[in-house]
């Protein structure tokens, strides 16, 4: 079976598994999305060399994740620490030397980064008072489509690397192109399927195709620092899961600012 196909097997077995898990509501969604943490935060571990320590943020994963859909208003502290940590994360890909990340940097990337910015996705599902099925299967279709024609047209089309250094194979004309092709398909969604505020629907996508290759960018300088090709191997095709929620983790406060404050 060549690349595309185990690519494409797994993300359509992968999306199959997110759209019952929304469709069963809230507690379902939930269950799933701890259980996809675990497997990242293992995965993000082996990357930063600290396979041994990740226990402690196993810990923290599940009582931070119930901490602020008990308690909304410590939002302001996850997001706060959430978008110091990108600052830190933009600054490193720009580091041209593959240095060693402090172990204390690792434990704040798991926890701020990873814990915090994946709780506030999940929170997005519930960011008015109940589970909006709609908002999240939304946000999950416009990052699938966002990254399958960054995929396609970089493939086809790309000849200016976008990061060379870091990850080869994105090109500025796979991310262009996907921007203006998520954005078009976004609001026909929002137009014709899912009958949704095309102002709301138009920021969002536009968050998504411009935040989420930072987010692959992120993860493919943690693997260029580790010597390793892929994050994991649970999904043929695409690698770990990290390599499939890379663009999603970066994703969950600005998001969630997006929706929460503007």
């Amino acid at each position: 079976m060549n690349q595309l196909k185990k690519r494409t097997i797994s993300a359509l077995t992968f999306a199959t598994i997110i759209f019952i898990s929304i469709e069963f509501g809230f507690n379902t969604f939930l269950s799933l999305q701890i259980l996809i943490g675990f497997i990242v935060l293992s995965e993000l571990g082996k990357l930063l060399d600290m396979s041994k320590w990740i226990i402690i943020h196993y810990v923290l994963l599940i009582p931070l994740c119930y901490l602020l859909i008990i308690y909304p208003f410590i939002e302001n502290i996850f997001l706060a620490s959430s978008l110091v940590m990108h600052i830190f994360l933009v600054f490193n890909l720009f580091n041209g030397k593959i240095g060693k990340i402090t172990r204390i940097q690792k434990h704040m990337i798991c926890l701020t980064y990873l814990i915090m910015g994946f709780t506030l996705f999940i929170n997005i599902s519930i960011i008015d008072g109940y589970f909006d099925k709609l908002v999240i299967l939304l946000i999950y279709l416009i990052i699938w489509l966002n990254d399958l024609f960054a995929f396609v047209i970089g493939r086809k089309f790309g000849k200016h690397k976008l990061f060379p250094s870091i990850s080869p194979n994105k090109t500025w004309e796979g991310i262009i192109g996907s921007l203006i092709l998520t954005l078009v398909f976004s609001i026909i969604l929002s137009n014709y399927f899912l009958k949704t505020n095309i102002n709301k629907v138009i920021l969002i996508s536009s968050t998504i195709s411009i935040i989420g290759p930072i987010g692959d960018l992120i993860e493919s300088k943690f693997k260029r620092q580790a010597s390793l090709k892929d994050s994991g191997s649970i999904m043929p095709g695409h690698g770990g899961l990290y390599d499939r929620m890379d663009g999603t983790i970066l994703l969950g406060p600005w998001l969630y600012l997006l929706l929460k404050f503007i």
